[in-house]
């Protein structure tokens, strides 16, 4: 998986944080698993690293957590920000 380089994240307080596309001027705001996620991304890590780094640093992660992550993953890859590649 790999972040487009055009997209821009801003984290926020309280670990929020938005993505914004400057080619469509679309804005899609992340609550804080979804920073932690955007940043495993970003830091080019597959989908367990990321799982393992949610279990280390979340208080609760649900037994669906997987699943869960590749829907995210896969509305990022719907709206370009990012690719499977």
């Amino acid at each position: 998986m790999r972040i487009n380089p055009d997209i821009v994240m801003r984290e926020e307080f309280d670990h929020w944080g938005v993505v914004f596309n400057p080619d469509n001027g679309e804005v899609f705001a992340l609550n804080p698993t979804s920073v932690l996620i955007w940043q495993g991304l970003a830091e080019g890590l597959d989908k367990t690293a990321i799982l393992t780094r949610m279990r280390e640093r979340c208080e609760s992660v649900p037994d669906t957590a997987a699943a869960d992550l590749d829907e995210f993953i896969a509305a990022l890859v719907d709206k370009g920000y990012c690719s499977l590649d």
